[in-house]
């Protein structure tokens, strides 16, 4: 019995992640990645201490941009 051309598949996968790493978030914010670390020390960013390294929720960064631009700062 054929059922049609319908293939089963995986769901697709964002292709940003949402988890990302101290480098990937100074290169979004186009500064040092020791910039960002100090920004997450002085809790200017949201971000989470995992072990020795620092881990960041894409939408919390995004959401600080847009906080940033509403506000006419830069960082």
């Amino acid at each position: 019995m054929s059922r049609g051309p319908w293939k089963k598949t995986s769901p697709v996968q964002d292709a940003a992640p949402e988890i990302l790493t101290t480098v990937e978030v100074a290169n979004l914010l186009r500064i040092t990645p020791e910039g960002v670390c100090n920004m997450a020390k002085r809790r200017e960013l949201p971000a989470a201490k995992l072990g020795k390294v620092w881990r960041y929720r894409r939408s919390d960064i995004m959401g600080y941009l847009d906080k940033k631009i509403i506000e006419g700062e830069s960082t």
